[in-house]
């Protein structure tokens, strides 16, 4: 079934870390069709003293790459992928895990469907992690994208699932369309590796069966209200998949034929996501970059108000108007 590289960064993650061993340790292809590769995020706590135990355990099969700058899970990423030596690569997250099953089930799937990515489903988990089980399996769907509008649809889906973790990619495919994380930035870097792969992907099996365990921590950066200090990194992860799109040529000047995907999910990722942020802390709008947002956001698309999926979500469309009477006080 060739080698799977597991990549997974890692920051202070002594709590978390032993949980995610252990579903590696019981994946049921074995370790030996595994490399797992740790990359040690300047972590500040005891996370470098486990991976190296897990390392010691598994010395055939594990990497332990200690950064002692931090650079975040892109510039995490980025490393591990040039240490990966395997036919497919998978990224998980230090504070989550897997089913025993998910490397088997989407090499399977992958391979069954001569596909370049598949995908299983995810279940939320907080606290203690739910029994395993055994999967229901729901059967596997492939896409195959030889139409605009099939590829349209795709950019849109993993846009809103920007995740990289529950899908098995080949490597060669990675290497063929030199995919890569933007670096220096605290968030949004999995949103321009997502759409990338949406935007050059021809073959793609999806499992709705869920194999993958996040972990939804509320305490972590992501839902904390100090992130929205970050959230100008979702103009620049945008900012950054336009400019690769038009000079790969996947695009016309005005991102054509994919302009009203694109400038969508510039709303919703630029706009709308951190105005949720906002929403949910009661921050005053003076004390965040919305505005900055929406002048970036209008220099490039000055009209996404006219966009058909904008306007054709009420739910959107009133979220926008609170939001742009809010900014129109600043």
């Amino acid at each position: 079934m060739g080698i799977v590289s597991v990549i997974i960064p890692c920051y202070n993650a002594e709590h978390y870390i032993d949980r995610l061993c252990q579903s590696l340790r019981a994946q049921t292809v074995g370790m030996e069709s595994l490399e797992i590769i740790f990359v040690n995020d300047a972590s500040t706590d005891a996370t470098l003293q486990k991976l190296k135990r897990f390392e010691s355990e598994f010395p055939e099969h594990t990497i332990v790459v200690d950064c002692k700058k931090k650079g975040n899970s892109g510039a995490a990423r980025n490393i591990a992928l040039e240490y990966a030596s395997g036919d497919y690569i998978t990224f998980v997250d230090a504070d989550d895990c897997v089913h025993p099953s998910m490397t088997e089930m989407l090499v399977r799937a992958i391979e069954e469907n001569d596909a370049e990515i598949s995908e299983c489903g995810y279940a939320d988990f907080s606290g203690n992690l739910p029994g395993y089980g055994s999967p229901v399996f729901l059967g596997t769907d492939l896409l195959e994208i030889n139409t605009t509008d099939e590829r349209r649809w795709l950019l849109l889906y993993m846009g809103k699932r920007a995740a990289p973790w529950g899908r098995l990619y080949r490597a060669a495919f990675i290497r063929k369309h030199c995919l890569f994380f933007p670096e220096g930035l605290n968030h949004c870097e999995d949103c321009y590796f997502a759409q990338m792969c949406a935007m050059v992907v021809r073959r793609f099996a999806m499992m709705e069966t869920p194999l993958y365990y996040y972990y939804h921590n509320e305490n972590g950066l992501t839902f904390r209200p100090e992130s929205i200090r970050s959230k100008m990194d979702a103009f620049y992860a945008q900012q950054f998949f336009w400019e690769e799109v038009l000079k790969r040529g996947l695009t016309d000047d005005n991102f054509e034929p994919y302009r009203k995907e694109i400038e969508y999910l510039a709303v919703s990722k630029i706009l709308i996501d951190p105005f949720l942020l906002i929403r949910k802390h009661n921050m005053p709008l003076e004390d965040t970059p919305v505005l900055s947002l929406f002048q970036g956001l209008r220099a490039m698309f000055p009209t996404f108000l006219q966009n058909e999926y904008v306007r054709s979500s009420g739910q959107l469309m009133q979220l926008l108007k609170e939001l742009l009477e809010g900014i129109s006080k600043l």
